[in-house]
């Protein structure tokens, strides 16, 4: 980027976005959306920043990356379970992103009682509400 005349390095943005508080993420990806023309090496960053934001638990930064156009899938899931987030999970959930077969192995390998509940309470319960 410091080629093409932006004065920062190409990780400067995924730092920034991933490292800040709810408040200032908000602020920045408002920014880097308004600002994209100028910045289009910033496309190829997103499933870089969408890693470190799932990571991280940085649901403001993911659901700015769903909006702009970032294809998600069941990588995103893996990640996700991985690093026990259940607010990405549950981000992922509402945007109806598929997950695949792996990601009942991930999940049970993490041993996180918190995202294997999240996972489970979303299967229905019978009729007689009865395990």
């Amino acid at each position: 980027m410091v080629r093409s005349g932006c004065p920062w390095e190409p990780d400067t943005f995924r730092v920034a976005a991933t490292n800040l508080t709810e408040n200032q993420n908000l602020k920045l990806s408002c920014w880097l959306r308004d600002h994209k023309e100028e910045i289009p090496e910033m496309k190829f960053k997103l499933k870089s920043i969408v890693k470190r934001a799932i990571a991280r638990r940085k649901t403001t930064v993911l659901t700015w990356c769903l909006e702009d156009g970032f294809l998600f899938d069941g990588w995103a899931w893996i990640k996700a379970a991985k690093h026990k987030s259940v607010e990405a999970m549950q981000l992922l959930w509402e945007n109806k992103i598929p997950w695949d077969d792996r990601l009942f192995k991930v999940v049970w390998q993490s041993q996180s009682k918190r995202v294997t509940r999240w996972l489970f309470g979303l299967i229905p319960l019978p009729n007689n509400n009865k395990i």
